[in-house]
């Protein structure tokens, strides 16, 4: 009898494990979003005034960005604000390439494109006033509009794509503009990219920010962008 107790009484937490993970399994699953890559409509797709337009294709496969030594944001409100904990990242480089000058580091005049940029755009107290309005380049009202009339907004948080491996976990807030703070979070090998990163802190979203670019360097590339999900508190 006392064995029957014995061997009862061991596989009670075993069954007990198993159930809590099944659950926690289920719950981040619930928690995972993935954006609508082929639906334009989704999409907001910007230009900068004086520098050309990368072309964009929605596609039954994903995104399709090529780059011909350009630079254009694409941008995916997000009506909720949630709470992004972590994203994952699937793409493949199907031509082409970003050059960067041997005797620069990217990121510096001259050099500063990546092949790609996932950014947040945070949420915050941040708002222009009328005057700053009259003066803003048109990418910056369109990044307030993202907070419409209930918020404002903190900065963009970039999470860089880098060539060189020795660079990943630099961070900076850009020369140009005090609303970009990037960190390099991965670098990529071969032409299949995959970035799976998880933040030190839930970042309340407005928007995700796509930046590919190719003018600075005079680069030109092709991408496809598989996949791009996130999870939430």
């Amino acid at each position: 009898m006392s064995l029957k107790r014995n061997r009862t009484s061991k596989s009670f937490p075993i069954f007990f494990l198993i159930a809590f993970f099944s659950v926690g399994t289920d719950l981040r699953a619930q928690n995972q979003v993935s954006l609508p890559l082929s639906e334009k409509s989704s999409w907001q797709v910007l230009n900068f005034s004086k520098i050309p337009a990368n072309r964009v294709s929605f596609t039954k496969d994903g995104l399709l960005i090529d780059v011909q030594k350009s630079s254009s944001p694409l941008i995916f409100p997000l009506p909720s604000s949630p709470k992004i904990k972590s994203f994952t990242v699937k793409a493949q480089l199907l031509e082409g390439q970003l050059k960067i000058p041997k005797d620069k580091k990217q990121g510096e005049k001259g050099a500063d494109d990546f092949l790609f940029k996932l950014g947040l755009v945070e949420k915050g107290e941040r708002k222009l006033n009328w005057m700053q309005r009259q003066i803003a380049a048109d990418w910056v009202l369109h990044l307030f509009k993202l907070a419409k009339d209930t918020s404002g907004v903190s900065k963009i948080r970039f999470f860089n794509l880098v060539n060189d491996e020795s660079r990943v976990g630099e961070s900076r807030t850009h020369p140009l503009s005090d609303l970009i703070f990037e960190k390099n979070v991965a670098h990529y090998e071969d032409k299949n990219i995959e970035i799976n990163y998880q933040l030190s802190e839930a970042l309340d979203s407005l928007a995700f920010w796509l930046s590919l670019d190719g003018d600075d360097s005079g680069s030109s590339f092709k991408i496809l962008v598989k996949e791009i999900t996130y999870t939430t508190e």
